[in-house]
């Protein structure tokens, strides 16, 4: 499957369940390599997706990123 478009349905599984992990098992994907997706992904938009605690993600921020 294509990287971009892999990133975007973790994204929104991500936005939908509230944790990378969560996102990442529902997509039979692991916790970091979900993390490691969606940080692509904001350096492709040049944003920043999601506001990230310990266990948590929350979205959208639309943070400019630096």
């Amino acid at each position: 499957m294509n990287d971009q478009l892999t990133a975007l349905k973790l994204f929104a599984r991500a936005a939908r369940v509230g944790s990378f992990s969560g996102a990442g098992r529902e997509l039979d994907f692991s916790q970091p390599s979900a993390s490691r997706l969606i940080a692509a992904l904001e350096v492709e938009v040049g944003a920043t997706l999601f506001s990230r605690t310990p266990g948590r993600s929350r979205w959208p921020t639309l943070e400019q990123s630096t």
